[in-house]
C-alpha cells in the first residue's frame, strides 16, 4: 500500500512539475509580450519626443521668419512713404519748372528779360 503511495506521490509530483513548467513557459511568454510592449512605448515616447522637438523648431522657424517679414514690411512701408514724398516733391519741381517755363515766355512775349 506504501508503494501504491509513492507512486501516486511520484506521479502527482510528476504533474507539479510539469504544471510549474507550464506555469515558467506562461510566465516567460508574458515577459516577453511585457517587453515588447514596453519597448513599443519607449519607441512611442521617443518618436512623440521627435516630434514635439520638430514641432518646436517649427514654430521657432515660424517665428523668425514672421519677425523678419514684419522687419521687412516695416522697411518696405518707410521705402513707400519715401517714395511718396519723392513722387510729391517731384511733381513740385515740374510745377515750379512750369512756373519758371511760364514766366520766361511772358518775357519774350514783352520783350522785357527776366532777372
Amino acid at each position: 500500500h506504501a508503494e501504491a503511495d509513492l507512486a501516486a506521490a511520484k506521479q502527482e509530483l510528476a504533474t507539479a512539475r510539469r504544471e510549474v513548467d507550464e506555469a515558467k513557459q506562461a510566465l516567460l511568454l508574458c515577459n516577453t509580450k511585457l517587453n515588447k510592449a514596453k519597448e513599443e512605448a519607449d519607441a512611442e515616447r521617443r518618436s512623440s519626443s521627435e516630434a514635439k522637438n520638430a514641432l518646436i523648431m517649427v514654430q521657432a522657424n515660424f517665428r523668425e521668419t514672421e519677425g523678419r517679414m514684419v522687419k521687412y514690411m516695416e522697411v518696405s512701408n518707410a521705402h513707400y512713404v519715401a517714395l511718396q514724398r519723392s513722387e510729391k516733391n517731384l511733381l513740385e519741381a515740374q510745377r515750379a519748372l512750369k512756373e519758371v517755363q511760364k514766366e520766361g515766355q511772358e518775357g519774350k512775349q514783352d520783350g522785357m528779360p527776366r532777372p
